[in-house]
């Protein structure tokens, strides 16, 4: 697992990333993750993101499917239905195989719920949840948009 504090450094080479990968429970050996890249964000108008621009943060999250679905899901289904935090179009829930763009109340409303239950683990869940969100306080320093991919 990940602690501390983490850089953020947006890269032009994106072969210098440093996947910062979150486990709980899942086994090692498990390949299926959601990857969580912030944007960097740009303020022309009618801009349409690109690859480039959510895959160049230097430390993007990797959290295993497994562990996902065990302690992050129920906190994403409190976010949905939402809105595209890029186009607003609507979305109905968390798809596991396309980018879903989530903008930073919604992030808001994730981190609230984690927090509000905090005391409640110990442990590696609550390793893991804190982990999560020094992250996540972290990459909300530098983006109001994180995407969360899966790689089904």
């Amino acid at each position: 697992m990940c602690y501390g504090v983490f850089a953020v450094v947006w890269l032009t080479d994106i072969s210098n990333r440093e996947y910062i990968r979150l486990r709980a429970f899942a086994d090692k050996s498990e390949m299926t993750v959601i990857t969580f890249e912030p944007l960097k964000m740009n303020d022309t108008s009618d801009w349409d993101p690109q690859w480039e621009e959510w895959n160049c943060y230097y430390e993007p999250l990797m959290i295993p499917l497994s562990d996902f679905k065990r302690l992050l899901s129920g906190y994403f289904n409190k976010i949905y239905p939402t809105r595209d935090a890029i186009d607003g179009t609507p979305e109905k829930y968390f798809d596991v195989c396309s980018p879903n763009w989530i903008g930073e109340k919604d992030w808001r409303i994730i981190i609230s719920a984690i927090q509000a239950d905090l005391e409640s683990f110990s442990g590696t869940e609550r390793k893991f949840y804190e982990s999560f969100l020094d992250w996540l306080d972290e990459a909300l320093k530098h983006t109001s948009i994180i995407v969360a991919e899966g790689n089904l």
